[in-house]
């Protein structure tokens, strides 16, 4: 049943109207479970779209085709501008600006679980390219640290739809980081380890597949201890720094690791029918 709220019928004018701008004119469409496929058309352009709602009233669209194929550039701006960037954000991207530049391919990881009290513990790695890049930072890509939950959430689901295959991800629920903690605890400094193994799988996973030239990570421990582990499992170039979310990729990396912790977070709370709460402060102590 097609979704009538006024949130709804608001996001797919706006869709429509900024559409329209480029000379797309609806030709038909489609209701779908949680979402309408609409086609469009202009004298140069095809448009498959589809338009996702979930009873939250929280709405996303993926592009399913473009034809040409190098006009999807015009069209992802058109629907973009303004849509999930932020207020500081330019208009026009300078392209320079972006550490992709240099590389084909680069890869970020970083991780997110590591100082909460509940909750699992989550590795990802990201790759993309420079066009990726410019993509990403019109979504308004920044360090998780900086977004809400609720906008990680809707940069969370949109990057898993659009970019399928250029992200691994490794989750420990809590049974099984207990049951893999002793292994690496033998060795100091324990936590650490684990999340230098952690981020090597996924790495590696992803190297296996894409084979990028360079991959940066959020320093989180001793160079040597990161570097052991993900020097076995990927040959490309390894750059651990400080603060490395400034790197689209290592942004991306730390939105969806956030995404997938909120996410499993929600899940326990479902489960166990009690909200947990997030981090080590004394209320979640007491809880």
């Amino acid at each position: 049943m097609q979704n009538n709220s006024s949130g709804y019928l608001d996001y797919k004018a706006d869709i429509l109207t900024r559409l329209n701008s480029i000379g797309l004119q609806l030709e038909d469409s489609k209701e779908i479970n949680y979402g309408e496929q609409l086609r469009f058309k202009s004298s140069a352009i095809e448009l498959k779209i589809t338009l996702y709602y979930n009873k939250k009233d929280q709405f996303k669209f993926v592009i399913n085709k473009v034809t040409p194929e190098k006009q999807k550039d015009l069209v992802l701006n058109s629907l973009l501008v303004n849509d999930f960037a932020n207020s500081q954000s330019p208009s026009v991207i300078n392209e320079n600006s972006i550490e992709t530049t240099t590389f084909d391919l680069l890869a970020g990881s970083d991780e997110s679980g590591k100082g909460d009290y509940f909750g699992p513990l989550v590795a990802v790695c990201f790759v993309c390219n420079k066009h990726d890049a410019l993509i990403l930072q019109k979504y308004g890509v920044k360090d998780s640290k900086l977004l809400t939950d609720e906008k990680i959430t809707i940069l969370g689901e949109k990057i898993f739809l659009d970019f399928k295959g250029k992200y691994q991800y490794l989750i420990l629920m809590p049974e099984k980081y207990n049951e893999l903690y002793p292994k690496f605890s033998t060795k100091k400094p324990g936590l650490n380890e684990m999340l230098a193994w952690m981020h090597s799988k996924t790495i590696g996973d992803l190297y296996g597949r894409h084979s990028f030239q360079k991959v940066i990570i959020d320093k989180f421990a001793n160079e040597k201890l990161i570097s052991f582990y993900v020097k076995k499992t990927c040959e490309a170039d390894l750059e651990i720094v400080t603060k490395a979310e400034s790197n689209i990729p290592v942004a991306v990396a730390s939105i969806l690791a956030r995404y997938l912790y909120v996410k499993k977070m929600d899940e326990l709370s479902e489960k166990y029918h009690i909200k947990l709460l997030k981090g080590a402060s004394l209320q979640v102590k007491a809880l």
